[in-house]
């Protein structure tokens, strides 16, 4: 893990994400996705700081990001109260949302 990627993603969540919450979840979420790289593509981090900005960050999450959401970040718990929040604002189908919630954090 490089301390110059992880004092930049720091500073971008302080500068652009919404919430001290939130910006804690980013910076946890960024230091273990990006944290052991030397160098990160500023326009996908960008990406998933409107992710977290617009409560759509498990609605995009692969396995991988998803993983690190729900291990690292949220929690069990709280991984499926947000997943199952940001996909019913988004509209998807009630029961494809609980098959979905069922598939990803069992």
């Amino acid at each position: 893990m490089t301390a110059e990627v992880i004092k930049e993603l720091y500073r971008i969540a302080d500068e652009h994400i919404r919430g001290t919450a939130n910006k804690n979840r980013f910076k946890v979420f960024a230091k273990h996705f990006w944290g052991n790289r030397d160098y990160v593509d500023s326009s996908y981090v960008l990406d998933w700081v409107r992710r977290f900005n617009t409560g759509e960050e498990y609605i995009y999450a692969d396995s991988i990001r998803t993983r690190i959401l729900v291990e690292n970040v949220d929690g069990i718990t709280t991984a499926k109260r947000l997943a199952r929040k940001q996909f019913e604002a988004a509209g998807w189908n009630k029961k494809y949302v609980e098959e979905r919630i069922d598939m990803l954090y069992k």
